[in-house]
């Protein structure tokens, strides 16, 4: 088997890979969509070109970036994300800390009804969440492992390592980021 869809038809039948294949294609159009208006709403407050205009210059250099590069850019580009997220979110959170004075005065800061949702990660006695942070990180970090794996374009992104050992380090990779992008 060389995909999650051939799987799906092997295991069960053709209507759950079908169902399957419509329901990603639909997530897919529809993420891919958000991502490409995200795009043209910052080159229309860069530039302030019309918007139609930028999304069709969204859509073009995405378009032109996989017919030119094909899955290994798309690999590449993924990777570079994970460490533009990290490098852009790390001193963002640092100077909004510092703006408020620290953690608890930003909490302080927020209305009365947002803070309560704070308390099973700072103080988690007595909830249900165990140790708060902690369980959260483990069971991103863990957890995330399983959907990491079976996402068809982790899938297809570890088929197209060049060994054994790529290949299998894949989901970790995949989970990785996804967690740091959850932060």
């Amino acid at each position: 088997m060389r995909n999650v869809p051939e799987y799906l038809r092997r295991r069960f039948d053709e209507k759950t890979r079908g169902l399957n294949a419509i329901a990603f294609a639909f997530l897919t159009l529809f993420s891919s969509g958000l991502s490409l208006f995200g795009l043209a709403v910052v080159l229309h407050t860069l530039f302030h070109w019309p918007i139609d205009l930028c999304i069709w210059a969204a859509g073009g250099t995405v378009l032109l970036y996989v017919l030119l590069g094909g899955l290994r850019a798309s690999i590449y580009t993924e990777v570079l994300q994970l460490f533009l997220m990290v490098i852009g979110t790390l001193p963002l959170s640092v100077m909004v800390l510092r703006s408020f004075g620290g953690l608890s005065n930003l909490l302080n800061h927020l209305p009365h009804n947002m803070t309560h949702t704070w308390t099973p990660v700072l103080q988690p006695e007595g909830t249900p969440y165990g140790s708060g942070l902690l369980s959260i990180i483990l069971f991103l970090g863990v957890g995330s492992f399983g959907y990491w794996s079976t996402d068809f374009l982790v899938v297809q992104r570890a088929l197209a390592a060049k060994d054994l050992a790529a290949a299998q380090k894949t989901p970790i990779i995949a989970a990785f980021q996804k967690c740091c992008s959850r932060f």
